[in-house]
């Protein structure tokens, strides 16, 4: 829990800092897929240093032609299961970080394999913020 107290509050300075007082996409990575995947996991952080809420609309990129934003939760059995989610919502002065214990984008069918260093380009649009850009790293599994 204070690993994620500091995490916040140093993602938060740094957007304080920034020049322009607008969200911030960073930190998209992904692992590496193997040819004919039927999906792949992105994650990212995303900052909001205003005192305006927003929400995600919708992602896009050109790796793939069918892009979720997905909820994942632990069933009492432990099966762990995938939601859909229509939009994402960001709060004022947050940060939302995306992980493999919360939220989480799938990519259905990418049309090719990435393998280590190589990236690729997500698309975002916002409510109020408009579109972004985040250009995702490809990492290996560690």
């Amino acid at each position: 829990m204070y690993k994620r107290l500091f995490v916040m509050a140093f993602f938060l300075c740094s957007a304080t800092f920034a020049a322009a007082q607008d969200l911030i996409v960073q930190n998209g990575w992904a692992h590496p897929t193997q040819t004919n995947a039927e999906k792949m996991t992105v994650w990212f952080t995303v900052v909001n240093p205003t005192k305006t809420g927003d929400t995600i609309t919708e992602i896009a990129t050109p790796l793939a032609n069918i892009v979720k934003i997905c909820r994942l939760s632990q069933r009492r059995d432990g099966v762990r299961r995938r939601e859909k989610v229509r939009e994402l919502e960001i709060l004022p002065f947050s940060v939302l970080q995306l992980d493999s214990a919360g939220y989480e984008v799938v990519l259905y069918n990418p049309k090719k394999s990435l393998k280590a260093g190589d990236s690729f380009s997500l698309f975002f649009t916002f409510a109020k913020a408009g579109e972004k850009k985040l250009t995702i790293e490809i990492k290996e599994k560690q």
